[in-house]
């Protein structure tokens, strides 16, 4: 076996992770112990021969292998239901992104539209998180909308914040592979630009394109979490003025971290469990990002 061939354990070891997230995104409702509308608001125990009554959140136990929450609802439960959103956010924003960066690199690249290009790149050199968070801020909490409808703003606005620093990274690459002379010959024939495309282009760029769509994924979830983190959460955050508490409507991963961040010293379980399954998560898919990159160079130096 070549040493290119050979396989590399951050790749074995993210695809498996990778693998098993997403088939635990799909079957996470039917594996919840409880039901979305089953909390444990009091809980009767025996200690020391008396009867005592305890409230939530409740830390792990027999019943609850990952606690419960401040309304009594359990953590595991909401998990298993809520990475579906975040999974679902992450791949359909880098998809779009990469096809929507691709869609408008291919012209710019081969077209040599610079003022378009230094437009475009100009226009995504403001931090990402800034613009999405005053995009969204106002629109999430306690939002008249659907669950579906924002959930579907939200992800427009994440995709289109994106791509226009794809495109420009995407037109420079395409505008460089526009100089082999498998291109030159094909133009010169009168090949169209979406033949050019199609049957030239996405094979060179195949694996780089791959690479792009792991690595916009990470980006991705690093951006969900920090919005979470300030109570943006995918689905829509229902807030209590009353006592300053923020809920989130989907139990993505996200908004469970950032509805309890404030926990962390009370009830450390609370934000501990949502954190370490999104730390996972973005994990995974940066073994799979590095080992896919530690292949294709191999075969490149090979």
């Amino acid at each position: 076996m070549s040493t290119s061939d050979s396989p590399d354990l951050r790749l074995v070891l993210g695809s498996l992770l990778v693998l098993a997230l997403l088939v635990l995104a799909v079957a996470g409702p039917a594996l919840a112990p409880y039901g979305p509308d089953e909390a444990e608001r009091v809980l009767s125990k025996i200690v020391d021969g008396e009867e005592v009554t305890l409230y939530p959140p409740q830390p792990p136990s027999q019943a609850h292998w990952f606690g419960t929450d401040v309304w009594g609802y359990d953590i595991l439960s909401s998990m298993l239901r809520g990475l579906r959103f975040t999974v679902l956010a992450a791949l359909g924003v880098a998809l779009s992104r990469v096809f929507l960066g691709l869609a408008l690199g291919v012209p710019l690249g081969l077209g040599r539209r610079r003022l378009l290009v230094l437009g475009l790149g100009a226009g995504g050199g403001m931090p990402a998180f800034i613009v999405v968070y005053l995009a969204l801020h106002r629109s999430t909490i306690n939002s008249p909308l659907s669950v579906e409808s924002l959930f579907l703003v939200q992800l427009l606005v994440l995709v289109f914040v994106g791509v226009p620093p794809l495109s420009v990274s995407l037109a420079a690459r395409i505008e460089a592979l526009s100089a082999s002379p498998t291109l030159i010959a094909a133009e010169s024939l009168g090949a169209r630009r979406l033949h050019l495309t199609r049957r030239h282009l996405v094979p060179l760029l195949r694996e780089e394109l791959l690479v792009l769509f792991l690595t916009e994924l990470v980006l991705v979830l690093n951006l969900i979490g920090q919005l979470g983190i300030f109570h943006v959460f995918l689905g829509g955050t229902i807030w209590y003025p009353e006592t300053g508490a923020y809920l989130s409507r989907t139990q993505e991963w996200a908004g469970l971290l950032g509805q309890s961040r404030d926990a962390l010293l009370a009830h450390p379980w609370l934000p501990a469990f949502p954190l370490l399954g999104f730390l996972l998560l973005v994990v995974s898919v940066m073994l799979l990002l590095r080992g896919l990159e530690g292949r294709w160079r191999r075969r490149q130096q090979g």
